[in-house]
């Protein structure tokens, strides 16, 4: 029976032993558990970081290819400005013969403006040097009887008639009247030409 009884005791023992020996290896198992839990929360929150910095980069990159995009275009426009720019500069180069009166001009409306300015000047010209000629013409022939009705400073000659192309005259009245006016101007005049030619 003293046997069986320190048999039994050294059962209980290695049980008290054994039942401790777990019980390190339950409290360290859980602290294993518990630090591998508090890695993995951390694990977490990094990932959950890294993913608003990936969703982050990738806005920026759509955003930074919109940019690129919008710059390219931009580029292509101002190149295509250049070349006009260079057209237009090109175009707008005095010529080796352009005549003064085109000297700084930029706009279409100004040479127009410029055109009728030319345009009016030499009808003005050439109805001054035609007024001319009739006068010397008078000075130097006083004794002559000139017939000048009918003259105009764009009438020509054809077939024995004058002809004025058709246009140039806007009615046999205001041509009537206009002769009327040189007649009179002559008559104001005429003395002292012929005094002058006659001296």
């Amino acid at each position: 029976r003293k046997e069986q009884h320190a048999r039994d005791m050294a059962a209980v023992v290695r049980m008290i032993s054994s039942s401790l020996v777990l019980g390190d290896e339950r409290e360290s198992l859980i602290e294993q558990l518990n630090t591998a839990q508090a890695r993995n929360e951390r694990a977490k929150g990094r990932i959950n970081q890294l993913k608003i910095v990936v969703d982050d980069l990738k806005e920026k990159q759509q955003h930074w290819g919109d940019q690129l995009d919008e710059h390219r275009k931009r580029g292509e426009e101002l190149e295509a400005a250049r070349v006009e720019i260079e057209r237009l500069n090109a175009a707008m180069a005095p010529g080796e013969d352009e005549h003064k009166a085109a000297e700084g001009l930029t706009t279409r409306a100004d040479l127009v403006k410029v055109i009728a300015q030319l345009s009016h000047d030499f009808v003005e010209g050439t109805e001054y040097a035609f007024e001319n000629a009739v006068q010397q013409i008078k000075c130097l022939n006083p004794e002559v009887e000139l017939v000048t009705r009918g003259m105009h400073v764009n009438g020509q000659v054809k077939d024995g008639q004058i002809v004025v192309p058709a246009g140039l005259v806007d009615s046999d009245e205001e041509e009537d009247d206009a002769e009327v006016a040189r007649e009179e101007d002559e008559e104001g005049d005429g003395h002292e030409q012929e005094d002058r030619c006659e001296e």
